[in-house]
């Protein structure tokens, strides 16, 4: 009775941590997979903003200032290109 009382225990505790060790991989697998899909996420391309520069002439220290639609503004008045 004894033999068979013990038998069913270490069965039962084979059973657990077979469970317990899959449980493990699986966490460690989906840890592995989350922190990927986030370092392919950030290093994706993104849309670049081209910059150009543009040689202006005017009073020194005026204040020149070329907005993203491609107007210019010197000291404050608009200026057509």
């Amino acid at each position: 009775m004894e033999n068979s009382l013990a038998s069913e225990l270490l069965s039962e505790i084979k059973r657990e941590s077979r469970r317990r060790f899959i449980l493990l991989v699986i966490c460690i697998a989906l840890l592995f997979i989350t922190n990927l899909s986030w370092l392919i996420a950030w290093n994706l391309p993104s849309e670049e903003i081209s910059s150009e520069s543009y040689e202006l002439e005017g009073d020194e220290g005026s204040n020149v200032i070329l907005n993203g639609e491609g107007e210019v503004s010197i000291n404050g008045e608009n200026q057509s290109e």
